[in-house]
């Protein structure tokens, strides 16, 4: 069974204790003497259900209160304390959150389960399932690199969707199948099978007659995970079988017009500080590259993969990296997110609620208002209350006017999350004093 725990109402003034061994949910308020727990659902929500978590926003009463219990089997909701409760599964199909995107029209995209996506359009609080996209298994689910167009590589061949409501089948070369799909720019499209790829120059509409060949490596290679740092480079992490050794490699891409010319593989391995046959993942965003080791160990490249410099990022359960580079850890028993903003050189602690547990994070992303979102197992997602993306600072500021002791002042405005600027002013350029927001 799952554990037995207690959970408070956001507002404090409620608890709840969700007793699993027995099937049992009492509540009492916070006030109220240590012999006020009152019985609100015995077999709760059934005998063979054990609750996971919970959530309330307030607590008028034990019998008022609005409550979600998160199950091993979905959402239940009750709006009477649990008096009664009911199912809350809308939009929900056996949810095991394995990728978020978030598109650049105002939506964020759920890979759930075996054949599911959900679609929020109001900042995760509520989710519906494309039914539009009906197949067996989904392998993979990308969005190109404006975030505008978005790729399934499922067991009935690729799709694609603009807005994730028509999903246009995309054909491949004849007996080509995929499961796994790269759009490093607005329309470049690769399609992968093993060690093969094919091209596509317009968002796969048509496609290299032949898999594209890779020169330059080794003979008998097993794919571990592939990246492009960008449209003309790929970093590729292989096993090299004739030697019996993990390898890295660079493959650069060289087109003409719309053509892929030729993909040519550079071994990489001796440039990385890290040891390669530790490598987990690969990871790129923002124009870095990152590769990560199962024992805690980060290598970051600024110029696609041809220099690198090992971060110290201590001891990690997990680590995601979203679309702008932002990189995100947990530590096992610490619940805490600790979050960089420079590529792994400096991290800040973000408590997680008593309810949340880092070791239940499927995947975190940032959508294009810079709110994060995190998936956790058993149906839950939170996300910021606003961004944490750091604005970009402004730049070119000229004095436009002065009378007596007022002084106008223009700038160039270089980001559209800010919530103010602050003015500082200085008799020597060293020592600054804030005279105004």
């Amino acid at each position: 069974n799952e554990a037995s725990f207690l959970e408070f109402s956001a507002d404090g003034a409620g608890m709840y204790f969700v007793d699993n061994s027995n099937q049992k949910l009492y509540a009492k308020g916070t006030g109220d003497g240590p012999a006020s727990w009152q019985l609100r659902q015995s077999d709760f929500p059934t005998t063979t259900v054990d609750i996971v978590n919970a959530s309330a926003k307030d607590f008028p009463t034990a019998s008022t209160s609005t409550v979600f219990f998160g199950a091993t089997n979905g959402f239940y909701k009750t709006t009477s304390g649990a008096t009664t409760f009911s199912s809350a599964n809308s939009g929900f199909s056996g949810v095991d959150p394995k990728k978020f995107l978030a598109h650049d029209f105002g939506n964020v995209y759920m890979h759930a389960g075996e054949n599911t996506i959900l679609r929020s359009s109001d900042n995760g609080d509520g989710w519906s399932e494309l039914t539009s996209l009906s197949v067996q298994t989904i392998y993979d689910f990308i969005q190109n690199s404006t975030r505008q167009m978005l790729y399934v590589a499922t067991d009935d061949g690729p799709y694609r969707s603009f807005d994730g409501n028509f999903w246009e089948a995309i054909t491949l070369p004849g007996g080509f199948t995929t499961t796994h799909l790269y759009a490093p720019d607005e329309n470049k499209l690769f399609a992968q099978s093993g060690r093969d790829f094919y091209y596509s120059s317009d968002q796969g509409s048509n496609w290299t007659a032949f898999p594209v060949a890779v020169t330059g490596l080794p003979s008998s290679i097993g794919l571990n995970d592939l990246v492009f740092a960008s449209p003309d480079v790929a970093i590729l992490h292989l096993r090299d079988f004739d030697n019996d050794v993990d390898k890295v490699y660079s493959i650069a891409m060289t087109y003409v017009g719309n053509l892929l010319l030729s993909a040519t593989g550079t071994d990489i391995t001796a440039n990385i500080p890290i040891d390669v046959e530790q490598i987990s993942d690969l990871y790129a965003a923002d124009g870095n590259v990152y590769a990560v080791t199962f024992n805690d160990a980060l290598a970051l490249s600024e110029d696609e993969g041809v220099n690198w410099q090992e971060r110290t990022i201590g001891s990690v359960s997990d680590l995601f990296v979203a679309y702008n580079g932002y990189i995100f850890t947990t530590e096992s028993g610490i619940n805490e997110i600790n979050i960089s903003r420079d590529g792994g050189a400096t991290f800040q602690a973000t408590t997680l609620g008593p309810t949340a547990s880092i070791n239940d994070i499927q995947a975190i992303e940032i959508d294009g208002q810079g709110i994060a979102y995190l998936a956790f197992r058993d149906n839950f997602i939170h996300a910021t209350t606003k961004t944490i993306v750091t604005p970009d600072a402004p730049s070119d500021i000229i004095e436009v006017g002065n009378i007596g002791t007022a002084v106008a002042l223009s700038w160039k405005d270089n980001s559209d999350n800010e919530e103010q600027f602050d003015i500082s002013s200085s008799m020597d350029g060293v020592n600054f004093t804030s005279v105004g927001t």
